[in-house]
Parts: structure tokens; sequence; C-alpha cells
């Protein structure tokens, strides 16, 4: 079985999820200093022990009014929270647009050599069509190799670096997008797919990652997918809030709706269940309409980008001591330090010996 898991993305606060794993997804954490969601996904979906951590992130780029202490900050953010995700998840998959451009540089260390050994397509240097590197590519590929973690971009299995941001003319062609996951993840990983923009919606390609799954392991969940929905602008939807000040004229609405009210009790005498929830929803909808109490709103796919801030607070347990070792760190990270090895490993043991004790 095949299993699909799109490049999701954080959308005001929400993250698309497939109906068929509904039930086997939740929220787990919503950040507060970037925008960022993360997800905790049952092991069954992914045929793997205990749970997964899928993390949807947007870093914002450097502009005029964003400066490379900005940039550096947001990244220092993100690794906070693969950082948080890793302590409690043997497996992190995070996707989305970091606005980061790595070009053919590597994350590999001392610490991925099992999963190079294990593919000859991670033996060889990282394919890019877009050769371009900045500052956010080189945090990006230093949390990698700090995590450990790897990049899918230019690792095979369908990726060779393409471009994902072409603009809404297609006249652009980087690529700020990447999918990062613990080694150990890598091996479930059947193949990626860039897939065209649709200009009307993103002036991004979405990544598609692919999983192998054995479908017997994945006993609930609802297999029959309805059609992918296409907008053009037409369908839209009402959006009802209630107004104390016009509650008599809505229960006046309500009550002289007698067409409504007989056909949802023919329903419900004919246990029509599907019948009864359309007629009463209408008698509703209907009625906060008429009073003023209702409005139509675009459909989402067909609405311009939309942007709130989100970003996640930092653990209760995260301590003095926990800032001054990650200090350290980021400071040897980003200076090239000899010592970059040493306070990594202090880092990650203060940090877990406290969430333990937490």
């Amino acid at each position: 079985m095949r299993h699909s898991v799109p490049n999701c993305f954080p959308f005001l606060d929400h993250v698309l999820v497939d109906q068929s794993i509904h039930d086997f997804a939740t929220i787990w954490h919503v950040s507060e200093q970037i925008q960022a969601t993360w997800l905790k996904c049952a092991g069954q979906v992914f045929n793997v022990p205990g749970n997964v951590a899928l993390g949807a992130v947007y870093l914002n780029p450097k502009t005029d009014k964003r400066s490379n202490s900005d940039i550096t900050e947001s990244f220092e953010h993100f690794f906070d929270e693969a950082t948080t995700a890793s302590l409690n998840f043997t497996i992190v998959l995070t996707m989305g647009d970091f606005n980061a451009h790595i070009g053919d540089l590597s994350e590999f260390t001392d610490e991925h050599y099992d999963i190079q050994d294990d593919f000859k397509c991670l033996q060889h240097a990282r394919r890019a069509c877009c050769k371009s590197v900045d500052r956010a590519g080189k945090l990006l590929l230093g949390i990698a190799a700090a995590g450990p973690y790897m990049l899918t971009t230019g690792r095979g299995k369908g990726d060779s670096g393409q471009a994902t941001f072409v603009g809404y003319h297609g006249r652009h062609r980087s690529r700020p997008d990447h999918i990062l996951m613990t080694p150990n993840f890598y091996h479930k990983l059947l193949s990626t797919d860039i897939q065209p923009s649709n200009e009307r919606i993103a002036d991004h390609c979405s990544i598609t990652a692919c999983f192998k799954v054995r479908q017997s392991r994945l006993t609930g969940a609802d297999m029959i997918l309805e059609p992918q929905h296409v907008c053009h602008g037409a369908c839209s939807k009402h959006i009802l809030k209630w107004n104390p000040d016009k509650a008599l004229h809505y229960t006046e609405h309500l009550g002289n709706n007698t067409e409504g009210h007989n056909s949802c009790m023919k329903a419900i005498e004919r246990k029509d269940v599907e019948a009864a929830n359309n007629y009463l929803r209408a008698l509703i909808i209907s009625a906060a309409c008429t009073s003023g109490m209702g409005k139509f709103s675009p459909c989402v796919f067909y609405r311009k980008n939309q942007r709130v801030a989100a970003g996640a607070r930092k653990p209760p347990w995260f301590d003095d001591e926990c800032r001054r070792k990650r200090r350290d760190f980021l400071r040897s990270l980003r200076d090239g330090r000899e010592d970059l090895q040493d306070t990594k490993k202090e880092y990650r043991k203060h940090t877990r010996r406290v969430a333990r004790k937490f």
C-alpha cells in the first residue's frame, strides 16, 4: 500500500489532514514564535512503533525589514521546537517553506553514516537544479547536522533538487521548500514528487512524500476518498454569528417556517437521518441569514493569501541553564568552532535530563 502525505502548510492556524487518517492525528503543539503546527500521528499509520511527530513550518524570508539576526532567531526557535519533538518522539517529520536555499551542500556528519551505508543514492553529492545558497540554508543544514536529521532535497527517490517556488506567472525558479526527517524514517520513504503549481492558489509547487505502509496494520481508517475539490471561485459557505439584539427576529423566522418544520418532521418519521439533518440545518441557516446573523464566505481555495503569525511557548521545564547551553551550542554552530560536538552533546544531555525530571 502507498500512503501519501502532502506537503502540509500552516494556514490560519490549520493543517489539512486527509479524511482517511483524521482519527489517527491530533494537534500536539502550535508555535507562538514562528508559524509552525505540530501533529501527533499514530505510528500505525506508517507501520512503526510509537507515535510520529509531523511538523508543518513556515519561516519568514530576509527582507529590508527583516535582518540576518531576525532570520537566525527564527531558526533558533525552529531548532528548539524540533529538539523538543525529538525528545518526545523517536520519529520526526517536518516539512514546509523554510525560505532556505541549500544548493548542493550536505548536512551529513558521522551520525548519518548508517543511513548512507544503506542507500547508494545518499553516497553521492546532493543533486541541485537551484545552486543558490543563503544564510537561512546554512542554518537549516546546521540544524539537520546537529539533530541529526536529513533533508530529502536532491537525495533521490524522485527529488533531484527541482525548483518549488515558481511565482504566480512561472517566472521564478528556486528551492526554499524542504522535507526534514529523522534518518531512521528514510527507510519508510518510497518516493517524493514535486507537483506542478496551480497559479490560482499558490506560487509554490507542492512536495508529496509517499511512504511504504501495510494496509493490514491501519485498522479503522476510512480509505474511501472523495474526489479532489476544484474551485473557480463559485462555491461559498455560510458563516453564522450570534447577535443577542437580533434574537427575537431570529426566533420569529425560525418559528414561522412551517414548511421547513414539516419537512424535518417527515424525515424523522421515516428515519431518514441525512434528510432530517439537512432540513434542520437549512432551518437554522435561513433564520440566521434572514435576521442578519449570517453571511457568505468564499471558498478557502479561492481566498487571497492570509497569514497569521503563529509559533510555540518554551516547555515549562526549559530553564535558564537550558537557554545557556542552547546559546553556547548555536554559537559553536554559527562560528564553526571545534567544540561543536561537545556543546551539542551537553545541550541535548541537559535538556533530556531536565525533561525527565519534570
